[in-house]
């Protein structure tokens, strides 16, 4: 579903690291089928995919609530209602569900069941929802497992630490039952959008939150590569307010001879599941008259077939790459890594401006290859409970993305698997060339965290650092973030990580992989082209560290770490590290619309599911309508209003309007509003 292992791996090992891909994604299933034939009771929704209606912030995102820690969690905007899914990767049999609340609770709520996540069975239902740990047992059976909420117990939203989800998946294996998309993630092409901000790749990203939307009139078409011949058995069309009333699905082995699949001159917009038989390399949506007076808007365009999806074949050519060969117990090479000694950069902040505790340090004792083709870079204390380890980057810093190109950056490496893990910081990061030297111009120059976990859990984050700091375009110090979620057997096997820098769009973005399947994935829109461009337009060097303790180690354990148990030798292994390129086509380049200079006159219009947003008499893209402000907030309001009110009454004043009103930034993908309307009070 995105870039294949391509160029960085190397030929040598292929069967090595390609046993411990199919390990990862098969021993799920095996382990699975394995444990429900012991106990029907088995936790099937730990590190599964997850959406939400709404987030409160970029690092309460809902992978939290499914990542088996209990330390992070998933909140919602304030506001009912709300929801919270899971993707369990096949049709499983419901047995237990476990919530573990925050704080801001759901009072009433329902949990229900899909097999295509559109239409929705309820399994549990209540009105008198406590809050804490809510422990439900239900019986039913979907791939897809929902907490609706209709009524919070605070002012706040609803948060959950963990949402858990237990059962079993019978005999059969993921995927078996037309459930896999094949399209998340790949190539997308239209006839026409219309803006940059929904492009067609949007449609087939899985993020329910983004969209595709052509330009209004008929015909237009939708396209998605899915990389290789591939039989599909069904499609799903999940529409914005403006819809296909008739159109087409078609496939194609070159994309350019069709065969249709389904046809329709009665569709209804919403979510539509449909079944169909064909096979091809390509797969399209041709429309032929829409539904409403705009365009073809879709939030997802899913292609799901019964197997595997085929991997990206794009031609990436090596740039650069390490393979670490040479003597067990000797240095790597000089001429192409620089190693870090001491506590900080040359006029940087101290402790690596991190807050770690470790010494970096040149020694073999800490950084050294294996003599297998391998670097180790490993964590040690000492008698006095001082910690060593290793901090290294690439020589070169002239890694650049460039117009019309596609860069990619991958390691292959095992993280470190320990008894104790806590305090433990692995990292494979790129950094803007602009920060060697300087040391304290992060993080405008830009840096991505490829790969990084802590306190030895398992996981994976992958985050884009940008802007300013604190808060900033890139919500600073988290970063852009797609948050901690499992990264099962990556502390036992070695495993691919990798991003790729798109510069042949205009909305320009940066994705994140494992082992070849898109995890994640930030654009320009996102942040704002000056952001963007001060943070990716530039040379980039690639680092290797093992940090021990720090900010985020802290952070997400709620204590300060390392602990005086904290496992001593933990290593950092290392197969190789590649750097590639791809060419493509040089877009037009994004610009941000100016910002109006006085007040903007915001008027909404339409119905339910067609809501259509005009500012200054221009049409604005709508990606979704929340009402606020927040009930904590808006009692404050009243409070207030009620305290002028009380003080003035029989002033013989008159009373005066006051509107508020939010202007989305362009290209934000922010959604309105901020309370906007109108409140009277006295004045005199």
């Amino acid at each position: 579903m995105s870039q294949s292992p391509g160029p960085g791996l190397r030929r040598r090992r292929r069967p090595a690291v390609l046993a411990a891909v199919v390990a990862l994604l098969l021993g799920l299933a095996t382990a699975a089928v394995t444990t429900a034939a012991r106990a029907a009771d088995t936790l099937l929704s730990q590190g599964r995919p997850a959406l939400a209606s709404s987030v409160e912030g970029a690092d309460a995102g809902p992978a939290n609530a499914f990542d088996g820690d209990a330390g992070t969690r998933w909140s919602s905007q304030f506001a009912d209602p709300q929801w919270i899914r899971v993707d369990l990767g096949a049709t499983a049999t419901i047995t237990r569900v476990v919530l573990q609340w925050e704080r801001a609770y759901g009072s009433a709520y329902r949990i229900e069941t899909s097999a295509d996540g559109s239409a929705w069975t309820t399994v549990h239902t209540t009105a008198n929802g406590t809050g804490g740990t809510e422990t439900l047992d239900v019986t039913g059976s979907g791939r897809y497992v929902r907490l609706y909420g209709t009524a919070r117990g605070s002012g706040y939203g609803y948060s959950l630490y963990e949402f858990k989800v237990y059962g079993s998946t019978g005999a059969g294996t993921p995927g078996g039952d037309c459930a896999t998309n094949a399209a998340r993630g790949r190539p997308a092409t239209a006839s026409s959008s219309e803006g940059a901000d929904v492009s067609p790749d949007r449609a087939v990203d899985g993020d329910a939150g983004t969209r595709w939307s052509s330009q209004f009139a008929d015909p237009q078409w939708l396209r998605v590569d899915l990389g290789a011949t591939t039989a599909i058995c069904r499609v799903v069309l999940r529409w914005e307010g403006a819809y296909g009333s008739a159109y087409r699905i078609e496939t194609s082995a070159d994309g350019s001879a069709w065969t249709t699949v389904h046809t329709t001159a009665n569709g209804t917009g919403g979510t539509e599941t449909l079944d169909v038989t064909g096979s091809g390399r390509y797969v399209r949506l041709y429309g032929t008259a829409r539904g409403s007076g705009y365009g073809y808007s879709l939030w997802e365009f899913q292609v799901l077939t019964a197997g595997t999806p085929p991997p990206d074949t794009e031609d990436f050519t090596t740039v650069w790459q390490e393979n670490f060969d040479g003597a067990a117990g000797t240095s790597p090479s000089g001429a192409n890594w620089l190693m870090r000694t001491g506590t900080q950069y040359p006029g940087g902040a101290a402790n690596w401006g991190t807050g770690s505790v470790e010494t970096a340090s040149d020694s073999t004792a800490n950084v050294a290859l294996d003599g297998a083709g391998r670097l180790s870079i490993k964590a040690i204390r000492d008698g006095a409970g001082k910690w060593t380890s290793g901090r290294i980057e690439t020589q070169r810093a002239d890694f650049t993305p460039r117009p019309g190109e596609m860069l990619r950056f991958s390691a292959v490496l095992k993280q470190p698997g320990v008894a104790n893990g806590l305090g433990y910081w692995p990292g494979f990061r790129a950094t803007g060339a602009a920060y060697r030297g300087t040391f304290t111009n992060w993080p405008q120059v830009g840096e991505t965290d490829i790969m990084t976990d802590v306190n030895g859990r398992g996981q994976l984050a992958q985050t884009l650092h940008c802007g300013t700091a604190p808060d900033g375009p890139c919500a600073e110090y988290t970063g852009r973030s797609s948050g901690f979620a499992s990264c099962a057997g990556c502390q036992t096997g070695y495993h691919e990580y990798a991003q790729v820098i798109d510069r042949t769009r205009t909305d320009e973005e940066i994705r994140f992989y494992l082992d070849g399947r898109q995890t994640w994935v930030v654009r320009e829109s996102q942040v704002g082209v000056t952001a963007w461009q001060a943070a990716v337009h530039h040379g980039f060097y690639l680092r290797l560290d093992l940090a021990i303790g720090g900010s985020l180690p802290n952070a997400v354990a709620g204590v300060t770490t390392p602990a005086a148990d904290t496992t001593s030798s933990g290593v950092l292994s290392v197969d190789s590290v590649t750097v590639s390129r791809a060419t493509g086509a040089t877009a037009p380049a994004m610009t941000d619309p100016p910002v109006p200079a006085g007040p903007s006159v915001v008027k909404v219009t339409g119905t339910q599911g067609d809501w259509q947003l005009t500012v200054n008499g221009t049409p604005w893209p709508v990606r979704g309508v929340t009402y606020g402000p927040p009930q904590a907030a808006a009692d404050g309001y009243m409070r207030d209003l009620k305290n002028m009110a009380s003080t003035r009454s029989g002033s013989g004043g008159r009373t005066r309007t006051r509107r508020c009103c939010s202007t989305p930034r362009p290209g934000s993908g922010s959604r309105s509003s901020s309370g906007c309307g109108s409140t009277t009070a006295p004045t005199t």
